[in-house]
Order: C-alpha cells, then sequence, then structure tokens
C-alpha cells in the first residue's frame, strides 16, 4: 500500500515557493500513477517542473549513494473560454435523506453561464454521468438540471442565465456525477452530444424527467433552439435504435448506435463512442446523503460531586440533526440501585424545523458513596440509538467536595441528631448552590494541603508545584506516589516505553488507565476522570481529536 502526507514546503524547485511537498512511500516491485489536474482561474502559460527525489530509508539510507532527481517539465497554457461557468465544481456537503414519500425541497444550488463571445452561442448541458466512486446503476434522479431535455439555450452576446441544480439524496451514501457542457456550432454537435448522454457512464443520476417550469430567460433561450433540436429528433431515435442515419463531418454512426457499452468514466472511450464530441467543460458534483441525527452539545454531562443525600444536577441540550418532526423517546440504565438517575424535559420532548435545541436536566441523588459513568439513550422513531454518557459521584469527603463547599461556605447547615453516638451531620433538605460545569471535576489548580501531605508522607518530594511535576514525569511520579501510599504495586504497569512518540502517547495512556482501575478497585471515586485528562495539552488535544 502507498501511504501519504503532505506539508507545506519551499524547497521543492522552481515555482514551489507557496506549493505543497509530498513524501509517498512505495513498497518495492509496485506501481504508482499520479494524476496531475490543472484548473487555471485566468489566461495564462505556465512553465514548472516536476522533481523526484528517491531515497532508501533506514539503515541503508547512509550507506548507499542518492540517485539524482526525477525532473519533468510542466508546461500549461489557459486560454480566455469562450463561454465561462460561475463554478465547475459543486460541494452539496452531507445533505438529510429525501424519501419519496416526502414532500420536501431537493437541495438546490446555482450555476450561472456568461457568453464570452460576439455572437450568439448555443450551451447544451449534458445529463449526469455517475463519477469515479459512484455505484453502478444509482438511481436516477439524484441530480437535475431546470432545463428543457436535449435543448440547447442560446446565449446572447454577453448574457448570463442561471441555471439552477437540484440534488436529492435517496440513501444514505456518496453522490459523484459529471455534467458535461457543450458548445453547438452544428446539427452533428448537437446530434453526438444527445448521443454523448446515452453512451458509457450515462447512468450517474441524470432524470432525464427533469421540470420544464423554467425561468423566462431559460424559456426564451430554449425557443430559439427548437427548430435546431426538432430538426434532429427522427435522425437520434433512429441512431438510438440502431438505424443508419445520414452521414455528417461526424463520421460513422456505427458507434452512436450501441447504447449498451459497459459503465466506465474513461473520458476518451466516451469520446470515441460518440464519434468524437467532447464537452467544452465538465461540471464535477458531489454529495453525501445521511440520515437525520440527533447531536448533543456536550462529549459527557458530568454532574458536579454532592454530599450524601444531595441532589446534584446539570443541563445539555439535543440539537436537532434533520429530523422535521419527532417525539423524543429514552431509556434510562436499568440497574437503579446503582445508578439512581433521572431526566427531565423541561421545554417537552418535541423537537423538529420549529425547535431545533431542546433542553435536558439530568440529576441523581445517592445517600450512599456512588461514583458511576453510564448512558443515557434517545431514540427516533425508527428506533436509531443516540447516546451520552453521564458521570456522577456521591461522597461525604471533604477532598471530594472543595468546589462545593466553596459554593456554599456560607449556606453549609449541620445538624448533630445525637450528640452521643450521631457524627456531624450536613441537613440535606436545604437548597444548596452547585459548583459551575467548569468545575465539576474540581479545581484547575492543587489544593495545597495535598501538597503539604504529600511532602509530610512521602520521600519523592519536595512537592512544589504538584500540576506541573505530575505532568512533566509523564505518569512516573503519580504510580510512585500511588504504589507507596497504598502499600501495594500496581498491576499490568509499562515497564519500558516506546521511543515513537505516536507508540509511548498510547502507552502512556494505557498506563494511567491501569493506575485509576488500580484506584478504583480500592474504593476511589473517580469515574468522571478519563486517562487522557492526565496527559499534556498537546497530547490531550491530540488524542481527542483522533478519536473525533
Amino acid at each position: 500500500r502507498e501511504s501519504f502526507s503532505n506539508r507545506m514546503s519551499s524547497s521543492l524547485g522552481l515555482n514551489c515557493a507557496e506549493g505543497l511537498k509530498f513524501h509517498i512511500t512505495v513498497n518495492a516491485a509496485a506501481a504508482l500513477s499520479l494524476q496531475l489536474l490543472y484548473r487555471p482561474r485566468e489566461a495564462h502559460q505556465i512553465a514548472s517542473e516536476l522533481s523526484l527525489v528517491t531515497f532508501t530509508p533506514g539503515i541503508l539510507a547512509s550507506m548507499l549513494a542518492p540517485p539524482p532527481p526525477i525532473r519533468r517539465a510542466l508546461l500549461a497554457e489557459s486560454i480566455q473560454p469562450r463561454v465561462v461557468l460561475s463554478k465547475t465544481l459543486v460541494d452539496f456537503n452531507s445533505r438529510i435523506l429525501i424519501r419519496s414519500n416526502q414532500i420536501k425541497a431537493p437541495y438546490v444550488t446555482e450555476i450561472h453561464v456568461r457568453n464570452n463571445e460576439s455572437t450568439v452561442v448555443q450551451v447544451l448541458f449534458g445529463e449526469p454521468r455517475g463519477g469515479a466512486r459512484s455505484e453502478p446503476g444509482a438511481p436516477k434522479g439524484v441530480y437535475s438540471l431546470d432545463l428543457v431535455p436535449r435543448e440547447p439555450l442560446a446565449l446572447q452576446p454577453g448574457e448570463t442565465v442561471c441555471v439552477n441544480l437540484r440534488f436529492i439524496p435517496r440513501e444514505a451514501k456518496l453522490y459523484e456525477a459529471t455534467i458535461p457542457v457543450f458548445l453547438i456550432d452544428s446539427e452533428a454537435d448537437l446530434a453526438a452530444a444527445i448521443r454523448y448522454g446515452s453512451g458509457p457512464g450515462g447512468e450517474g443520476g441524470g432524470d432525464r424527467n427533469t421540470n420544464t417550469n423554467t425561468n423566462n430567460n431559460n424559456n426564451s433561450n430554449s425557443n430559439s433552439s427548437n427548430n435546431l433540436a426538432n430538426s434532429l429528433h427522427n435522425q437520434i431515435e433512429r441512431a438510438e435504435k440502431g438505424a443508419a442515419g445520414p452521414q455528417s463531418s461526424m463520421g460513422s454512426n456505427s458507434n452512436l448506435s450501441n447504447p449498451t457499452n459497459n459503465y466506465t468514466n474513461n473520458y476518451e472511450r466516451t469520446t470515441a463512442a460518440t464519434s468524437g464530441i467532447k464537452p467544452y467543460f465538465n461540471i464535477e458534483v458531489t454529495g453525501q446523503g445521511r440520515h437525520p441525527r440527533l447531536i448533543f452539545d456536550l462529549r459527557e454531562c458530568v454532574l458536579p460531586p454532592t454530599p450524601l443525600g444531595v441532589r446534584s444536577s446539570a443541563t445539555f441540550h439535543i440539537l436537532n440533526g434533520g429530523y422535521d418532526n419527532l417525539e423524543l423517546q429514552w431509556k434510562l440504565p436499568a440497574d437503579e440501585s446503582h445508578v439512581p438517575m433521572e431526566i427531565s424535559f423541561p421545554e417537552g420532548t418535541l423537537i423538529g424545523i420549529a425547535k431545533e435545541r431542546l433542553p435536558v436536566i439530568v440529576s441523581f441523588t445517592s445517600n450512599r458513596p456512588i461514583s458511576f459513568t453510564a448512558n443515557v439513550d434517545f431514540m427516533d422513531e425508527n428506533g436509531r440509538r443516540f447516546s451520552i454518557p453521564v458521570s456522577g459521584t456521591a461522597d461525604n469527603c471533604l477532598l471530594t467536595h472543595q468546589e462545593f463547599v466553596k459554593a456554599n461556605e456560607r449556606s453549609l447547615v449541620f445538624s448533630v441528631p445525637n450528640p452521643n453516638t450521631s457524627p456531624v451531620m450536613l441537613v440535606t433538605h436545604v437548597d444548596y448552590d452547585l459548583p459551575p460545569p467548569n468545575r465539576a471535576l474540581g479545581p484547575s489548580e492543587a489544593v495545597t494541603s495535598i501538597i503539604k501531605y504529600l511532602n509530610a508522607t512521602t520521600a519523592r518530594g519536595p512537592f512544589i508545584d504538584l500540576q506541573k511535576q505530575m505532568i512533566a514525569s509523564r505518569g512516573r511520579l503519580l504510580l510512585e506516589v500511588v504504589e507507596m501510599l497504598s502499600g501495594k504495586a500496581v498491576p499490568n504497569k509499562i515497564q519500558k516505553f516506546s521511543n515513537n512518540r505516536k507508540e509511548f502517547l498510547k502507552q502512556q495512556l494505557q498506563q494511567y488507565e491501569v493506575i485509576l482501575l488500580f484506584l478504583k478497585a480500592h474504593g476511589a471515586l473517580l469515574n468522571a476522570v478519563k486517562p487522557e485528562m492526565l496527559l499534556e495539552a498537546e497530547d490531550f488535544l491530540r488524542v481527542v481529536h483522533e478519536r473525533a
């Protein structure tokens, strides 16, 4: 397999100060084809160079003399076109499916066509043809134009006409198509252009039954070309049936009478099949169909830790990802004794076009120490499931509740039911404030009392900036402190780390996972803490990006 990577470079040779430098690996006895694409935006000439520098990786690189670079000249010229299109690349991006039984407008984009000539120009848009990655046999009607089929537009000098391109995705997959655009200078050109749409590759989603309600400009242009089109209809019908039509400058019609050619995107074969006609432009169109979905504004909902018997709650939002009107269904974890969660919908459970954002409040109360992470599932009418993880902690340890105590330092209410037998208890029926969501995992800075405790009880100090020291040690210091304070060895720890940065990051995540599992097994309430949270900021962002 060939692997590719690219980065900005200023050392690729002639005219490449703002270009790209590619690093390509090709296995032994393998071949790699390169396709160069030239898309000029103005009339000019280019004289450049393609330079390929080969080298042998590994130890042999220092033993072998590097071969001379392979250099090839690149020459290209662009001229002012007879007609100008506002766009030749159209990307509809990801769009919600439109079912055949739905009354829903298609997705539309505009393409403007301008005549640069001093005379009238006839422009014919061919039917969309399947792209390189399109599946053979794709349903027709996915891409269509608001033009009368087989009738060219007559553009006056300097005139600009707007053409609407429609996209109707029926399935959740990628749709690619190429729309050929022809300039018609004779009846022979029109005949060949129409046959071009029936030849190889003509299964790419075009729709002959397009809507003929075009704008007034399109109607006037179509009417001006009716005589040219009508004079050829009989000829085209005979050609489609295999009859020998009149000869013209196009040459023999033997290729025109074979509409059963295999699907192909090879334009040379297509051109030969249509007796030499070639598109003046090719509009490349792509679009992705996808099912509607529910989106959450949070990756995970973390409830603020609270003392036993005190309710903890948090709010997240469900965003509409394409539903017209959906009544939400939901499912909580089945084990209510271990995960005592509740959810409520202050604005109802209906989401859709009129309500694109729906708040959800999740809460829990526990009278015993607990820490959990569980999924709350939301379903649509087709049973598709969308889940968000929820983490919560209830405990009576003051180290766990630094933020809760800070938020309620002037309103905490205590009681002693029995001075002789009962401990000091927090009154739970009071409405306490909860820490803000960004403080749900505790303070961002190290608590000074923990630093003093570690300096007094361990020989691994002195601890000054605990957070910075823990991160700099890449997990080693945390492992040593845990093993020293617990008096036990952490099982399955990494003994030797790799020198490869990517592999080292995986091992570091595994090491933190092992430490957290060890702490949880001995009673630590750390379900909301994930291994990647203990990494450096740069490594944390890299891990999150790769998972996304």
